[in-house]
């Protein structure tokens, strides 16, 4: 029963992420007749920030029982010492930075070789361009209500859903990363889903471990050809579809996938405590944003 409410409101939680901006626009045009066309940056930054707010609060009393948990074990871990508590953030930012250094040179070694010029991604663009024109709500955005959602929803509510240690960081970082290139809520519904099949397939006790490695490859060439069929009815050939996706996004979301993973590993080292990965990171948020600012 624990496991069924926790898979309902890890579903419910990957709808808001997805849809609440969508219909919060919908009750701004429709609801109180704004015209969305006339929005500049500002506007735009604002609305982000609004979003992000409520979307907090929906995190918050929908996971409430993953933050009172890090709470106790944040107390009794570091015994009321906020130094502790502070020096774990920091040696957990150093270890994701050097990770995402890693990354860049990952990214650049495979534009060299596919031959694609290099950019940043769309989505580190269009962050760049709203924090140009409104710094300090897209700081308080960024820094502080972007870790909270994203960390409650990708390790904090996954984990409560997937047992399996590398089955989770394995899921975790790919919705992650992914998400960056993708705003399908029917693929991330497919790794979602793979995610949550082979971890109850590991979890089988009475199958030996080919067994469950032979389930798990059939498992996921069922769903695939399943979603396959699904997306081709709904949205056109998915394999056009993947193959037509800008090389540019799907090079820069290794960045964001070793990023997703090294957060899920940070997040089982770190006893499961949600407030140290919220931590940790809304540090690399707030360097990258001064980065940003002081060096445009």
């Amino acid at each position: 029963m624990g496991n069924t409410k926790n898979l309902i409101k890890l579903i419910i939680g990957f709808i808001v992420f997805f849809f609440t901006s969508y219909v919060a626009l919908l009750f701004l045009k429709y609801g109180i007749k704004l015209d969305l066309t006339s929005f500049g940056k500002k506007e735009l930054a604002l609305a982000d920030g609004c979003i992000s707010f409520i979307m907090v609060l929906i995190f918050t009393m929908l996971y409430f029982d993953v933050i009172k948990d890090s709470w106790m074990k944040l107390r009794n871990n570091f015994k009321g010492r906020i130094s502790q508590f502070i020096l774990a953030i920091v040696i957990g930012y150093l270890i994701v930075n050097a990770m995402q250094i890693l990354a860049s040179y990952i990214s650049a070694i495979l534009f060299f070789i596919t031959g694609v010029e290099m950019e940043s991604a769309s989505n580190q663009q269009t962050i760049e361009e709203l924090l140009k024109s409104a710094p300090l709500i897209m700081i308080i955005s960024s820094c502080l209500f972007a870790p909270i959602e994203e960390e409650l929803l990708f390790r904090g509510a996954l984990r409560k859903c997937i047992k399996n240690k590398k089955v989770f960081i394995a899921c975790s970082g790919l919705i992650f990363g992914l998400m960056h290139v993708t705003d399908s809520i029917v693929f991330i519904g497919e790794l979602l889903l793979l995610g949550v099949v082979i971890d109850k397939i590991q979890n089988l006790n009475n199958k030996s471990k080919n067994s469950k490695i032979m389930l798990s490859v059939i498992s996921v060439v069922l769903i695939f050809i399943c979603f396959g069929v699904f997306y081709y009815f709904n949205y056109g050939n998915l394999i056009k579809i993947i193959l037509s996706l800008d090389a540019k996004e799907v090079i820069g979301s290794v960045t964001y996938v070793i990023m997703g993973i090294t957060l899920a590993v940070l997040y089982i080292f770190n006893d499961e405590n949600i407030l140290t990965n919220i931590g940790i990171h809304a540090l690399n948020n707030i360097v990258a944003i001064m980065l940003s600012l002081f060096l445009r």
